[in-house]
């Protein structure tokens, strides 16, 4: 049986090796990171329920995105930007932490 050296080869090799194999993970991690990221929103149809006012139960109380704006947000029509990594913690986002169920009852009118 061959040793690990007799397979590999030298130190150089190795290191050479090593590199190789960060640079491939690297790109293929980038590659697939951009065949996911949408290039623009396309909505499906009108949207039935921008502007319509909504009761959340319970009330909102996630810190980094509960404010006054929580009975409009998310009928608005914003969208969060696309650049903005931390959904969580975006202003125009309605979060609750350590609940249960949360019930969002949409009023679409007649």
């Amino acid at each position: 049986m061959k040793s690990i050296r007799e397979i590999i080869g030298s130190r150089k090799t190795l290191r050479a090796w090593l590199i190789f194999a960060v640079v491939v993970l690297w790109v293929a991690a980038q590659t697939l990171a951009s065949a996911q990221a949408p290039a623009t929103f396309e909505p499906p149809g009108p949207n039935i329920a921008l502007g319509k006012s909504y009761t959340l139960d319970p009330a909102p109380n996630y810190k980094h995105c509960t404010d006054d704006g929580d009975l409009q947000q998310l009928t608005d029509g914003d969208h969060i930007p696309q650049t903005y990594q931390a959904l969580w913690g975006f202003p125009g986002c309605v979060g609750w932490t350590k609940q249960g169920p949360v019930a969002i009852t949409l009023d679409l009118g007649d």
